[in-house]
């Protein structure tokens, strides 16, 4: 691990973040996304469905969006891998969001943020 290149600290990581999410949330235009820890440098532990496992500048945000039938969901963590100017990994997104949702707790929590 200390031999990945993680490249320079994204300045523009908020923008990164929310560009992704645009195409990765059912209501994004009325989604709560709280930045609570990162960037950092991390390597992703866990991923599912046999995906490598990444790395990158890993940003801790809790998210509250809406479900498809327009009702506010309970919020959730989500930690997203930047590397070279986008999004290379998430965990607690899409498809692996209920195993995801346990690797993001502990993604945050490596990042100094306590997920309630």
């Amino acid at each position: 691990m200390a031999a990945l290149d993680y490249g320079p600290r994204p300045e523009n990581y908020e923008q990164i973040v929310q560009d992704y999410l645009r195409t990765a949330l059912v209501a994004p235009e009325f989604a709560i996304v709280q930045f609570k820890a990162g960037p950092r440098p991390l390597y992703q532990k866990n991923a599912v469905f046999f995906r490598d496992r990444q790395y990158g500048w890993a940003v801790c945000v809790m998210i509250r969006d809406k479900d498809r039938r327009g009702a506010y969901e309970e919020p959730y963590p989500m930690v997203l891998y930047l590397r070279g100017g986008k999004v290379v990994a998430a965990n607690g997104d899409g498809l692996e969001r209920a195993a995801g949702v346990r690797y993001a707790h502990e993604q945050c929590a490596a990042l100094g943020y306590e997920v309630p």
